[in-house]
């Protein structure tokens, strides 16, 4: 990274060498850009949109240059693990890059639950509304396979209007639209996880 320096403008990036680069007639030359250890962690990815568990690197881009878009390929204990495509990469930002199947890894809701009390009733105008609390629970059982440790990622749909995951229970990551709990899954055993919400719903009469 010492020999680059970056120029940002609007959404667009350029990389400046330090130090000229001599490429002769007729030849050719691969140039680094970038030789720098980044924080990384593999884990299985998992969403109830997808069919099969994917595995993925969780990668934060800690380096002070923006990491282009492009193809990029992963090796495990020197061997070809998988490849996939990546969006630009800011620095400071983190990104799950999936790049193959994890036919080890099994995952499915073994229990869905809700109830709902009423919390509140007010009469306005002439309309009653009335404010329940609602609590839902889901229960995710993720099954290894592996001869080795997963580290299973799951991505839990995000309800919004006030609602929130019950105290103790903390994501390792929050989007708009969805929570993503780790959960470590031993070689050859289950782990179960349960995820607890609750909000209030109107109705009005």
């Amino acid at each position: 990274e010492g020999d680059v320096s970056t120029n940002a403008f609007d959404d667009y990036f350029q990389y400046s060498l330090t130090q000229p680069v001599t490429i002769h007639k007729n030849e050719s030359a691969m140039v680094p850009i970038l030789q720098q250890e980044l924080p990384a962690e593999h884990v299985t990815l998992w969403s109830e949109r997808e069919a099969t568990p994917l595995r993925a690197v969780w990668l934060e881009n800690k380096s002070k240059l923006t990491l282009d878009s492009g193809s990029f390929s992963i090796f495990e204990n020197g061997e070809f693990a998988g490849e996939g495509l990546l969006d630009p990469i800011h620095p400071g930002e983190k990104r799950l890059l999936s790049y193959a199947a994890d036919q080890a890894v099994r995952v499915r809701i073994t229990d869905r639950s809700s109830k709902r009390a009423l919390h509140h009733v007010e009469i306005r105008k002439g309309v009653i509304i009335e404010t329940h609390m609602d609590v839902a629970s889901s229960t995710y059982t993720a099954i290894n396979s592996a001869d080795e440790e997963r580290v299973v990622l799951l991505e839990h749909p995000r309800r919004t209007n006030g609602w929130s995951l019950d105290d103790g229970l903390k994501a390792d990551e929050t989007a708009p639209s969805l929570y993503r709990f780790k959960v470590p899954v031993a070689a050859h055993a289950t782990a179960k996880l349960e995820v607890r919400e609750h909000g209030p719903e109107q109705v009005r009469v």
